[in-house]
């Protein structure tokens, strides 16, 4: 194989145009054609290990990886990084976060990372997993970690809620996890009180989980969730929120997935069948919600109004 061949090679096998040290050598490349490459510009130096190819754009998500080889096989992206590689959060955050185990890391090691590197060393083991070309931290220590970060109550309540949907089973193992790990895990805590506050329940967009964060907020009377409804012709309708006792259901209400003619017709024939075995439905848009809560008064005096009334003997 000639030299052409070898470069070749070691470009099919690059990663977001990276490559390491190590497949450089693997592939029959010198340490001195590596040397020569960069003077010529072929290859720009990332750090000691890691090489990027002239001519593709650097990324976070170049950088992300870049960190990770450099700081080796037990490293991880974890907070706010391992969110949004795993989409519990949208878009990249400034920093990235990469959590290490705390002996595996020299200092000269960490004195190579860019600046917008942030490194954590963990005093017990961690569990990761691969998301695509990166090895993050799992679903439930990233949780763990973000409950310790994030500054505003909703956020960690959003990401809650996007990790049910994605990951249904989270609760249990967020609850294994902080079992296994007692010291030291600030904001368990209030992790655990929203795992408890939901009862179980997870929502099914975000939409949904908006709603239901209102209700909890302002201290309604608690709704069951998902619940199926039948008439004489059989299965109606699973509401996204019920009230059993009042016969009053809640449900986001999505232009982007009832526009159509056909959705149309349809909701309106569901709407027709609850009315008509009492129910009342309460429909609830992202605009309503941005609005402030108007719409939660009004669910409040109707769930009132049609509370059951007591008997007078």
């Amino acid at each position: 194989m000639n030299d052409d061949e070898r470069w070749n090679q070691l470009q099919r096998r690059a990663k977001l145009g990276l490559i390491t040290r190590d497949e450089a050598l693997s592939c029959g490349i010198t340490s001195g054609a590596l040397r020569r490459r960069v003077a010529r510009g072929h290859l720009q130096r990332v750090s000691a290990r890691v090489f990027r190819f002239a001519g593709t754009t650097e990324t976070w998500d170049q950088r992300a990886l870049a960190a990770l080889w450099l700081l080796g096989p037990q490293s991880a992206l974890s907070h706010q990084s391992a969110a949004s590689i795993l989409g519990i959060q949208q878009g990249r955050p400034p920093l990235i976060d990469v959590t290490v185990p705390r002996e595996s890391v020299s200092s000269q090691r960490l004195e190579s990372l860019s600046e917008r590197v942030r490194v954590h060393r963990s005093r017990t083991s961690f569990a990761v997993k691969q998301a695509g070309h990166f090895q993050v931290t799992t679903w439930a220590r990233t949780l763990i970690d973000l409950a310790r970060v994030l500054d505003r109550p909703d956020q960690l309540d959003d990401a809650l809620d996007t990790a049910q949907r994605k990951m249904p089973g989270v609760d249990g193992e967020i609850e294994r996890a902080l079992h296994h790990q007692t010291q030291g895990r600030r904001g368990a805590a209030r992790l655990i009180e929203l795992i408890e506050d939901r009862n179980g329940s997870s929502t099914d967009s975000e939409l949904e989980a908006a709603i239901f964060r209102g209700v909890r907020r302002r201290n309604l009377k608690r709704p069951t969730h998902q619940f199926e409804v039948f008439d004489a012709a059989g299965y109606v309708v699973r509401l996204d929120f019920a009230w059993l006792d009042e016969l009053v259901t809640v449900h986001g209400d999505s232009y982007q997935f009832h526009h159509q003619r056909s959705r149309f017709e349809h909701d309106r024939e569901v709407l027709a069948r609850l009315a008509a075995l009492g129910w009342m439905s309460v429909p609830v848009t992202r605009r309503m919600l941005d609005k402030g809560d108007a719409w939660i008064d009004l669910l409040r005096a109707t769930l009132e109004a049609r509370a059951p009334q007591r008997r007078l003997f």
